[in-house]
């Protein structure tokens, strides 16, 4: 069994009142080291790590990174998006959030797209910008074993 230790940072960009497209910090500043890119319609939000605790042999666990956006579009219209720019659906579905994986095995970069409402992470990050109708978080993962 995995243990995992989450650290958050919220840093946020931009102001709750402001409309979305008027975000002040393009969602590209962030440059998350992942293999998908991020709607046009989108503004940064906020941003975290995890680090998983050290396997029973000694090794280091993995560290995942991640990047949330928030974003005008619906959560529908980025499903059909990406599925359309990927060239798949989705690798997994839950609580109404979709998350395609990089490569599809053994993957080292996740994008998970959800609606409004849905508890994660970034849920601690603060308000979410006015006009936001989804979230879309890229994040990478490294493990010592795999990436030394």
């Amino acid at each position: 069994m995995t243990s995992i230790v989450l650290l958050v940072g919220c840093a946020r960009s931009g102001s709750q009142d402001a409309p979305l497209e008027s975000a002040p910090e393009p969602a590209a500043s962030l440059e998350p080291r992942v293999e998908f890119e991020v709607p046009g319609r989108s503004a940064p939000l906020c941003s975290g790590h995890v680090t998983g605790a050290p396997s029973t042999d000694a090794a280091p666990g993995a560290h995942i990174s991640w990047y949330a956006f928030s974003s005008a579009e619906t959560a529908a219209d980025l499903y059909a998006h990406y599925e359309q720019s990927l060239g798949r659906e989705a690798d997994a579905a839950r609580d109404g959030c979709r998350t395609w994986r990089q490569p599809p095995v053994d993957p080292r970069s996740f994008l998970e797209v959800c609606p409004l409402g849905v508890e994660r992470p970034w849920s601690e990050c603060g308000p979410l910008p006015r006009g936001t109708a989804s979230v879309v978080v890229v994040s990478s993962m490294t493990r010592a074993e795999r990436d030394a």
